[in-house]
């Protein structure tokens, strides 16, 4: 395989195939494991998740039992930007969003938002269990972004 420069047209694009890779392996991964993976490298796009990525990982996976182990979350979590990094899902889902996301309603209204901006490959259930799915995501990290601001970031 070679890489890509910029004097070079017409050669393997790295990252192009590694792309197409993350989407084969997505499609071979059981409905089960394609939650988790979803749900877990949506979670990876909050900054702060960083320097807390396994204290994050438990409570995601106490608060939506994703995974047998918690380490099996960490690494979606850490693909966050191969997953999410051709999308708007930044401008979509980021602390200020959640934050103002305080009812039901608010709640939903961004879960469709980040559905509208999650690439096709990635879908893998009906968007009604899909909207069931993010809103349970929001809600919980909405509460761990409270809770790891100490109340700074959002009102409680």
């Amino acid at each position: 395989m070679r890489r890509t420069n910029a004097s070079d047209n017409g050669s393997t694009d790295v990252s192009s195939l590694g792309h197409f890779f993350l989407v084969l392996f997505f499609k071979c991964l059981s409905k089960h494991a394609q939650h988790m993976f979803y749900i877990s490298s949506l979670c990876g796009q909050f900054n702060h998740y960083a320097k807390h990525r396994a204290m994050a990982a438990s409570k995601l996976n106490a608060a939506m039992n994703l995974a047998y182990r918690e380490k099996a979350i960490e690494l979606p979590m850490a693909m966050h930007g191969q997953v999410w990094g051709n999308t708007s899902v930044n401008q979509v889902l980021n602390e200020t969003t959640l934050c103002q996301a305080t009812t039901e309603e608010s709640l939903r209204a961004l879960a469709h938002r980040v559905i509208d901006v999650s690439p096709r490959w990635i879908r893998y259930a009906p968007e009604s269990e899909w909207i069931t799915d993010v809103m349970a995501l929001l809600r919980n990290q909405r509460k761990h972004l409270i809770e790891i601001s100490r109340n700074t970031v959002c009102a409680a």
